[in-house]
């Protein structure tokens, strides 16, 4: 409310700054543990940087609108907490970290292929360990564009939905 009163800004601007700025302290702190990994491990991340940067640039994004989401759409710090540990678990338990997706059955290996954490960490993992190019299928781009898109749009109705019980 004090915000609203001191300078207005436009909820789209304030939506976008918040994304913003923690895309930016996101990249700072990767440029850290990049550099770190590089001098201290003497692991050669920077021989393959643009890939690598496209795909945290991908994950950065993608992940921080989907915290934006969740932030907006609870009500309280709590539920916020509660939302964005369930939304990990589950992409943690589709990764293939626990469960490999030859061991699901049919329908939940289709499904786990096509989520972004999988996307991403696959993508990641031929980029730094086998220092290759990246090679998205169409599934895989459609998959990133279709969440992202989805996330950007629970976002404008989650803030239009806060906006209104704010107003009440």
């Amino acid at each position: 409310y004090l915000r609203n009163v001191l300078s207005k800004t436009s909820g789209f601007s304030f939506v976008f700054s918040k994304i913003f700025f923690c895309f930016i302290l996101m990249v700072i702190q990767l440029a850290i543990l990049i550099y770190s990994a590089s001098f201290f491990l003497e692991v050669n991340l920077l021989s393959n940087l643009f890939n690598l940067g496209l795909i945290l640039f991908l994950a950065i994004f993608l992940f921080i609108v989907v915290g934006v989401f969740i932030g907006y759409f609870f009500n309280s710090q709590e539920s916020v907490s509660i939302a964005s540990i369930s939304f990990g678990i589950l992409l943690f338990i589709f990764s293939s970290l626990i469960t490999p997706k030859e061991m699901l059955p049919t329908f939940f290996s289709n499904i786990a292929s096509l989520m972004p954490f999988v996307i991403l960490e696959n993508k990641l993992i031929s980029i730094v360990i086998f220092n290759s190019p990246i090679n998205f299928s169409l599934n895989e781009i459609l998959s990133l564009i279709v969440f992202s898109f989805v996330f950007c749009f629970l976002i404008v109705i989650a803030y239009l939905k806060s906006k209104h019980t704010e107003l009440r």
